[in-house]
């Protein structure tokens, strides 16, 4: 008798629990529920300078009255960007806002480009929300460590608020996809609008601009592997970066 009330005991102990769970975790006084997933596994590591290190310095291009791509503040009167965003431009007007508040540069130029590595540098000269701190060394970009972009995918003039988005570094030399120069590969999503926008990484306690958004890399019709492939983004590498800078001081 008493082995067959056994299984019904425990099997109301564990209804009983298991309601009581529920109703706990519905309850209006629970501040927040557990967290099961977090995209962002960096809350240690400066999530309150995103701000001020990323989005500050970001600002959206607009090619010829339409939408373009992203740029990001290296000097007070520079914007470093890729150079297939601004190629054949006519007009570059770029703008951004902060706290609602909108700042707009109708006269932006094009002073230096690098088509083979992908890069641009752009005269401007209004006042914008931040500088953006340069990794020093290549060196200091490292595999598998976290890193996010700033940036305007879809990239539609009316478009005033930019995305983060963030992911994995995963190749710090590709050299398969894209003939002549090789790219720092990412797991980072991205869209047509985020072309130029900047790759940072967390370096000695600061957000640092480490590539330039370039290419979502596509492997060759015909290969096994390109569906996997084609959800890879690449950015130009923190060495090309910091030559193309440095040629242009």
């Amino acid at each position: 008798m008493k082995k067959s009330v056994l299984p019904w005991v425990l099997a109301s102990l564990l209804a009983i629990t298991g309601c009581w769970t529920i109703a706990s975790y519905n309850d209006a006084s629970i501040s927040s529920p557990p967290a099961v997933y977090d995209p962002y596994p960096i809350k240690q590591d400066g999530t309150d300078r995103i701000g001020h290190d990323i989005v500050n310095p970001t600002v959206q291009l607009i090619i010829n009255g339409k939408g373009g791509g992203t740029g990001v503040i290296i000097a007070k009167d520079k914007i470093l960007t890729a150079c297939h965003v601004v190629v054949g431009a006519k007009s570059i007007m770029a703008t951004q806002m902060i706290n609602d508040n909108i700042t707009v540069d109708t006269d932006v130029t094009l002073e230096e480009a690098d088509p083979v590595h992908d890069l641009a540098i752009l005269k401007t000269t209004a006042k914008w929300a931040g500088i953006a701190s340069i990794i020093k060394q290549a060196s200091d970009l490292h595999l598998n460590v976290f890193a996010f972009t700033y940036g305007y995918p879809g990239s539609l003039q009316t478009q005033i608020e930019g995305i983060l988005s963030g992911g994995w570094v995963s190749c710090l030399k590709g050299r398969k996809y894209v003939p002549g120069r090789t790219i720092t590969m990412t797991s980072v999503p991205v869209g047509k609008g985020n072309s130029g926008g900047g790759l940072f990484v967390f370096v000695d306690g600061e957000w640092q601009l480490a590539g330039i958004g370039s290419v979502v890399l596509l492997q060759p019709l015909g290969q096994e592997d390109y569906q996997m492939v084609n959800t890879v983004s690449g950015f130009v590498t923190a060495s090309d970066m910091l030559e193309f800078i440095g040629r242009s001081k």
